[in-house]
């Protein structure tokens, strides 16, 4: 191995150190610009958020809640969340929480799963 470093390797040094900082001052710029193609965050209003999490009770309103959040209980995947929204868009709001075993594929085992964790509060009677 050589001690001495050619001229041209010198000038290729110098290109991958200005490649370099150009590729991360565009980075830089871009994350600054706000135009970052990352993670996009989207935020919902205090009113979305007490319709589908009473204040009091701390449970999902499985008369309001979206697919989404219907799909965070436990036992309940894409198609029972889609069938409870079929079930109350056909029925009407659920009276009482123990109303959602009328759903096709919800029994007892898994209401008494979910029975502390869902509220009809607001349901119309």
């Amino acid at each position: 191995m050589r001690g001495n470093i050619t001229k041209s390797e010198k000038i290729l040094l110098f290109c991958t150190a200005v490649f370099l900082l150009l590729i991360c001052g565009a980075c830089f710029w871009e994350i600054t610009a706000g135009r970052s193609s990352g993670w996009t965050v989207e935020t919902i209003s205090a009113a979305e958020t007490e319709e589908w999490f009473p204040a009091d009770a701390g449970r999902i309103n499985i008369n309001t809640a979206p697919v989404e959040l219907l799909k965070e209980l436990p036992g309940i995947g894409d198609t029972l969340a889609a069938r409870i929204i079929e079930y109350r868009e056909a029925h009407g709001p659920f009276a009482v929480p123990e109303e959602i075993m009328e759903v096709k594929g919800i029994g007892e085992k898994t209401y008494r799963n979910l029975e502390e964790m869902i509220t009809v509060e607001g349901a119309a009677t």
